[in-house]
């Protein structure tokens, strides 16, 4: 810590902290939402999405995921989580991978942060030019090695020993740092950065016109939120057969109050904006005791949707 003026305490990265009126210092719990390390006999399909083509290959092994595009002019590998890193407003969450690559090689590209094919932010190797991306609408942003402004100074190469990237986001900013120094800051002052900002891990491994098998190794790879696991509820009373879209974004479901259950009566939870999709659980509000709780504690990652049927007697549905 550096302190200025003797009012601020600042970082290494220019980041500044506060006090609270009871003096105070404010501190944030570090959450891990997605990602983790690499452990497993073979990538967890349970966690991970894997596309592949032209013969690129995913394996786990010897600690590490390698992600590697086979001798062909368009092999490509690419992982992405399965969720998404969902945002609270109030605070930042980051992105952190930990690569082994080479410093580049024309005709292939890597990329590795919060993205989407639309959306987000990342790190990326363009043949042997090492970029920073912010991607809204599927319009890309690009700060090329020479225009960074960042600790290491407007030039960095990308090094061939393992490497901790990190990507630190919110509403407004987005940092991007490199074995705990700053490379550079993106800040967005007239418009979003990010039409998007819930957002999964992802790192790809593309050939594009070369026939070399480039690989990439990760040791691990997550996505933390800088603030609580939870955020203060809200809830929603339901008395009729009908139904409620409870939230149009991520969230987490924490209870269901079954408050009068009756016969021939069930409610379906769906993670989504409307009454299809991925169930989160069905439940026959007949079978269940009158009052209870039914402790769920569980994410949703489109939307929270209420399908409730029948004679419905009367529910509280509790989330954030």
């Amino acid at each position: 810590m550096t302190i200025f003026n003797k009012t601020k305490i600042t970082d290494a990265y220019g980041f500044v902290a506060e006090c609270t009126p009871t003096d105070q210092i404010r501190t944030a719990q570090v959450y891990k939402l997605i990602g983790g390390i690499a452990s497993d006999a073979a990538l967890d399909t349970n966690f991970w999405n894997a596309t592949l083509a032209n013969g690129g290959t995913i394996t786990e092994t010897g600690g590490n995921v390698i992600l590697k595009t086979n001798t062909t002019p368009s092999g490509s590998a690419i992982i992405s989580s399965v969720r998404n890193a969902r945002y609270v407003a109030g605070v930042a969450n980051y992105c952190r991978a930990i690569l082994r690559m080479d410093t580049g090689v024309s005709g292939n590209v890597r990329r590795w942060g919060a993205f989407t094919t639309s959306t987000g932010a990342f790190f990326e190797l363009n043949g042997t030019t090492l970029r920073i991306v912010t991607r809204n609408a599927s319009n890309d942003t690009i700060i090329s090695s020479g225009s960074f402004n960042g600790q290491y100074g407007t030039t960095y190469t990308n090094p061939t020993v393992s490497t901790n990237y990190e990507i630190y986001y919110t509403t407004e900013k987005v940092h991007f740092v490199i074995n705990s120094k700053l490379l550079h800051t993106v800040q967005s002052l007239n418009s979003p950065w990010t039409s998007n900002i819930h957002l999964p891990l992802r790192l790809e491994n593309i050939n594009t016109s070369i026939n070399n098998d480039i690989s990439v190794y990760i040791r691990g790879a997550a996505i933390s939120r800088l603030g609580p696991s939870e955020t203060d509820g809200i809830y929603k009373y339901i008395t009729t057969a009908t139904t409620t879209i409870c939230k149009y974004s991520p969230g987490k479901l924490h209870r269901i109050l079954c408050n009068d259950g009756s016969t021939g009566s069930s409610i379906t939870i769906y993670d989504n904006i409307t009454n299809s999709g991925t169930i989160i659980a069905t439940i026959n509000t007949a079978k269940v005791a009158s009052p209870t709780s039914i402790e769920l504690g569980v994410p949703f990652f489109t939307g929270l949707t209420i399908v409730s049927t029948g004679t419905t007697g009367n529910f509280t549905v509790i989330y954030e």
